[in-house]
């Protein structure tokens, strides 16, 4: 979870007004996601 966050693709351009879906989280990249991803999923 970010604390903060919306409901979209992080760093990732928002589709609706923020005041419909949050804000979009830009302390967070793709990057971020694939290594949480990389360390905690494992086939």
């Amino acid at each position: 979870m970010v604390e903060g966050g919306g409901h979209t693709w992080p760093s990732g351009n928002p589709y609706l007004d923020e005041d419909q879906i949050g804000r979009v989280s830009l302390e967070v990249d793709n990057a971020d996601l694939f290594d949480f991803f990389d360390a905690h999923v494992h086939p």
